[in-house]
């Protein structure tokens, strides 16, 4: 593993081997896999405390386990292709299936869809209210977050925007295959994310304190989330790489999804905040 962090003229120099550990012929361990299993056992530990809290038996948050690792998998799998590589689908439907260059292009709004329908559907097969499973789950939303881009930083990819900032970062493998090698300072967006996931966590926990004494309006976690990740990331969007359908877009696809997630999360919230005093649990 090769790591350098030396300052450069205007940037910090950003050249980290995605390869944490060669482990036996082509077996490795990649820093992204590394950080897609603690998403996994972070989120399970978060979901676990929370239906423990909540007076549910021990083995709740383990029995979504298959089901919420399958629709991260494949609501990010789905979602990059449907909306950032919907010509290639276009051009060729069995792109949308196709694996042969691994689970490259991931995309957090196709998770976060995964992961609401996957919930509904638990919520059901459980046979507990649906704001149980969701607003239960926000913690270790959050988490993946933060993993995942601290995982994307590790491997090069979902870069900035090019800029002069004194806190600009360079990304020897980044500017080798776009700029010729040429040092190109840039937004250090992934940590923007990585930022934004703990500013959310922060949201959580302050929210639970305020409520988890006495008693937490159903939906009240579920709203919070929605609403956060949609202002912050689509705040965000700004500093990363211009990524969209349209070349001539204001707006970046993450933004354009952004926007129906924090809508979602404002109905969500009215209701919640509606129904709090005839809807009461103990949080």
């Amino acid at each position: 593993m090769m790591m350098n962090t030396l300052f450069a003229a205007n940037c910090w120099t950003w050249d980290v081997d995605p390869v944490l550990l060669d482990i036996y012929g082509p077996l490795q361990l990649r820093w992204y896999g590394l950080c897609f299993v603690l998403v996994f056992a972070t989120g399970y530990a978060f979901y676990n405390w929370q239906f423990k809290r909540g007076g549910f038996d021990d083995e709740m948050a383990s029995r979504f386990v298959n089901l919420g690792v399958f629709a991260v998998v494949a609501g990010s799998w789905f979602g990059h292709r449907l909306f950032y590589e919907f010509d290639r689908v276009l051009e060729n439907p069995f792109y949308l299936i196709d694996v042969s260059n691994g689970l490259s292009g991931l995309a957090s709004h196709g998770a976060t869809i995964g992961l609401l329908v996957a919930l509904f559907w638990f919520a059901k097969r459980e046979k507990i209210p649906v704001w149980q499973a969701t607003d239960r789950f926000a913690w270790s939303a959050t988490m993946g977050i933060i993993l995942v881009r601290f995982g994307n930083l590790m491997n090069s990819e979902i870069i900035g925007r090019k800029t002069d900032v004194a806190w600009a970062i360079c990304m020897t493998r980044v500017d080798a295959r776009l700029s010729g090698g040429v040092p190109t300072p840039r937004h250090p967006s992934q940590l923007y994310e990585v930022a934004m996931g703990i500013l959310i966590l922060l949201l959580l926990f302050a929210l639970d304190k305020a409520f988890g004494k006495e008693k937490r309006p159903p939906w009240l976690m579920t709203s919070a989330f929605l609403m956060s990740f949609g202002v912050l990331r689509f705040t965000v969007e700004f500093f990363k790489a211009h990524q969209t359908l349209d070349p001539n877009s204001l707006l970046t696809m993450g933004q354009v999804l952004s926007i129906p997630v924090f809508l979602l999360g404002l109905g969500v919230g009215i209701y919640a905040l509606k129904n709090a005093k005839k809807n009461e649990v103990v949080a």
